[in-house]
């Protein structure tokens, strides 16, 4: 009784340890209670903007989800607040929040009249708040307790202006505005521009969106914009909704109108409004191809983190991410980063708290106090805005694509090199006084013939696939590197030369050999990936970007082959001077990553069949008399030696540093065997032992 007492006390023990070791290793901690760090949402949850709400929200659950599974002493916990999109719902949710001891930060509102508004009461009552759609100028100036981490209107309403005069040629513009704080800042700011670049001004139309004649007035301005002879571009400096009407009455097959828009006009809910249409139900694009919007955000020309985000985003809510997900997952991440800078865990008074934040952040006013978000580096001026560079998008089927020429601002140490680079005084712009430079935009599709030869050992394949590049202007398409291929691969002469007004397309067929991406820790369970990565040998990445071409890849081909392409950025060192000193330039690579399925079952009988045989000889043993010691132990010693050559012959196959999962598979073969070793020598002491007894008997009888 007490050696059964003993044996499950040791049992128990065992248990406890191996539970304890477990919660150790998985980091997580149910002993240690977590620090819960309260934030308020406030968005048009409800009403006729309740989808940016939706979105405002799905980009910050995202990021606290990844943030709350991964951080051991903080949880980040949130508020909603519904302000319907209005001034007078926003002021009075903002003294909800101010008076709630719990809430640290803001984040919000989404639009300029309601976050106006509110930052009255939170500047007054000094509660830190970041906006990630609210642009209007008056939202941070004159409160240094408002931060916003999008470009304001100031700087949007000026480079619309630059990009219709300099990218697309046209001196002549009609405005169409909407009469509040939106609107009439990015008209001030277009306006001064236009002045300047002697972009003449043909007509200017305000509306109140807010009133119930607006479908009546807009009209009227459709029909002076028909009636008129040459008005030029359309600037849309108006709300989402008003900007689809302005797009469904004026673009459609047979008319040319150039429409370019703020980012309202590049939002969702304008999307939406637009795809109700009936014609565009029918014919994607029939109103919005050719539509210019500008954007916060477009994934194609942004990094890998990106493409990470974007497939994040798409897992969890099987859609693709908006501007204002996108530009909310970034405010909660700044905030998430100021709280830990403001090192408020031994303050307790909450006006000190937040006030601790609201200087954290104030610091973040260079590039070397930035953080790093999904849609660049974010810091703060003198005012609480950023430096941060716009999008300029194209409709194209019903998607928002990179037009063909894009303008990034020039740090302040690239300044001076700007006149000694390649740049004519067409490739830069002045924006709001900040200067940007311009860059080509080269889209660029893979389509697959054949993945052959896979080879395990060296991790290569041979691809045979075509690639074209669609593009404005010149583009020395003979500098391309292959910078995966295993081997040097030029491109020769074009199998096929499309050219369609302005916009060439060049199409070559490469077959070479390519290394792959493998991971060997599943093996031989994993996927493998074949990858196909190239670069411009001599133009850096701020002359020129390559992304994804969406409509010419067929969406068959990428179901088919599940091809995942995004752009990044890789590091070349280059030597210049008389001491060759030694510089890094950035290029932009252009990434195409095909998962390639191989025959499990094939791959598991071929890599498994050593350990398998080993097992059935070891099974066999089982099942010969039990007299057949030195038989057994022969079987035994055999099927270990073939696994463990096994084993030295994977090692030498695969020489990683870490177990891939056929090991632990042989580990377990090992584990068998000795269990099988002591219970043949078990074995082997009672038949002694019986035999011992047998003769006894024999000779007493």
């Amino acid at each position: 009784m007490k050696k059964k007492l003993l044996f499950i006390s040791i049992v128990l023990v065992g248990i406890i340890l191996i539970t304890f070791t477990i919660l150790l290793l998985s980091g997580r901690s149910f002993f240690v209670k977590k620090n819960k760090m309260y934030f308020a949402l406030a968005g048009p949850m409800t009403g006729r903007s309740s989808l940016h709400g939706t979105r405002m929200l799905q980009g910050v659950r995202l990021f606290m989800d990844d943030f709350n599974k991964t951080n051991k002493d903080i949880s980040l916990e949130l508020l909603v607040f519904d302000d319907k999109n209005d001034k007078r719902k926003a002021m009075q949710i903002a003294s909800d929040i101010v008076s709630n001891d719990n809430v640290l930060l803001v984040l919000g509102h989404y639009g300029s009249e309601p976050s106006a508004a509110a930052g009255e009461v939170y500047k007054m009552n000094g509660m830190p708040v970041i906006t990630a759609s609210a642009t209007a100028n008056i939202v941070t100036e004159q409160n240094d307790w408002y931060f916003r981490t999008v470009a304001e209107n100031r700087f949007s309403g000026s480079f619309i202006a630059n990009y219709i005069y300099s990218s697309l040629n046209i001196d002549k513009v009609s405005i169409i505005f909407d009469e509040d704080y939106y609107g009439v800042s990015l008209v001030k700011a277009f306006e001064k521009t236009a002045l300047e670049l002697d972009l003449k001004v043909m007509s200017k139309w305000g509306l109140h969106t807010d009133k119930e004649d607006i479908d009546k007035n807009l009209q009227l301005i459709i029909n002076e914009i028909k009636a008129s002879e040459d008005p030029g571009a359309i600037f849309l400096a108006l709300h989402g909704e008003e900007s689809a009407k302005v797009v469904m009455s004026l673009k459609y097959p047979g008319t040319n109108y150039t429409v370019v828009g703020a980012d309202a006009l590049s939002s969702e809910a304008c999307f939406d409004y637009l795809k109700r249409s009936h014609m565009e139900r029918i014919i994607p694009g029939y109103h919005t191809d050719n539509t210019y919007a500008l954007s916060h955000f477009i994934p194609d020309l942004s990094n890998e983190k990106a493409s990470l985000f974007r497939k994040k985003y798409l897992n969890k809510y099987f859609q693709e991410p908006s501007w204002v997900s996108t530009t909310y997952y970034d405010a909660i991440f700044l905030a998430a980063e100021a709280i830990e800078r403001a090192e408020i865990q031994d303050v307790k008074n909450i006006r000190k708290q937040r006030k601790h934040i609201k200087e954290a952040l104030t610091r973040m006013n260079s590039p070397e106090s930035s953080v790093m978000g999904i849609c660049g580096s974010i810091y703060f001026n003198s005012i609480g805005d950023v430096n941060k560079s716009m999008s300029m998008g194209v409709y194209q089927k019903q998607k928002l694509l990179p037009f063909y020429y894009q303008y990034k601002l020039v740090s302040e140490t690239k300044k001076e090199t700007l006149k000694d680079s390649l740049y004519s005084s067409h490739d830069s712009i002045t924006v709001d006084g900040k200067k940007m430079e311009k860059f080509m935009v080269v889209y660029t599709g893979i389509d697959i013939n054949q993945i052959s030869n896979f080879d395990i050992k060296t991790l290569t394949c041979v691809l045979d696939f075509y690639i074209w590049f669609r593009f404005a202007e010149d583009f020395e398409d003979r500098h391309i590197e292959f910078t995966n291929a295993v081997h040097p691969i030029k491109l020769n002469r074009p199998i096929m030369e499309l050219k369609t007004d302005n916009i060439k397309v060049r199409v070559y067929r490469v077959k070479g050999l390519f290394k792959i991406q493998h991971d060997s820790h599943k093996f031989p369970f994993g996927q493998q990936a074949a990858r196909i990565s190239i670069r411009h040998q001599t133009i850096p990445n701020n002359r020129l970007i390559f992304v994804p071409d969406k409509l010419g890849m067929s969406d068959f081909e990428t179901e088919k082959r599940n091809i995942d392409c995004y752009q990044d950025t890789v590091h070349k060192p280059i030597y210049s001077g008389k001491y060759l000193e030694k510089s890094i330039v950035d290029y932009s690579q252009f990434n195409a990553v095909i998962q390639y399925k191989r025959n499990k079952i094939v791959l598991i009988i071929k890599f498994f069949f050593p350990i398998l045989a080993s097992a059935l000889m070891l099974s066999f043993s089982y099942f010969l008399p039990l007299s057949m010691f030195s038989v057994r132990m022969l079987i035994l010693a055999a099927a270990t030696l073939t696994t463990l050559f096994y084993n030295i012959w994977l090692n030498l196959f695969f020489p990683l540093t870490y177990t891939p999962y056929i090991e632990y598979v042989s580990f377990g073969f090992y584990a068998l065997a000795a269990i099988s070793l002591l219970f043949f020598i078990h074995i082997k002491k009672l038949l002694k032992k019986n035999a011992k007894e047998k003769s006894k008997s024999s000779v007493m009888g």
